[in-house]
């Protein structure tokens, strides 16, 4: 069983950072899913399994895993970004390579 899953994700683009951390309720399943799952080939990528030890786990390791993702609204930034107020001097900058460029 597992009890939780955490995938690291880039924070701008909300792709998978490619690594991520399972807890399971017995420990035994850990070693046995470490073992089989070793240097298995997913998706064209090596996956790479081993078992920490609850020493070494982070306190805040496990913030976030209960959360569902949601992607950054990367067009509504685009967006205000183009249409944005701009400065008189930033307009007749536009104006003059507008012009410069006909």
């Amino acid at each position: 069983e597992v009890l939780r899953l955490r995938l690291s994700r880039n924070k701008l683009t909300g792709k998978s950072k490619h690594y991520a951390f399972i807890e399971f309720a017995h420990p035994e399943v850990a070693d046995i899913v470490s073992e089989t799952h070793n240097n298995m080939l997913m998706c064209d990528r090596l996956i790479k399994c081993s078992v920490v030890p609850s020493e070494k786990v982070h306190p805040t390791m496990w913030i976030g895993s209960d959360t569902v993702y949601k992607a950054p609204p990367t067009k509504e930034h685009a967006r205000k970004a183009v249409n944005r107020k701009r400065t008189r001097v930033e307009e007749e900058k536009r104006v003059e390579r507008l012009v410069a460029g006909e």
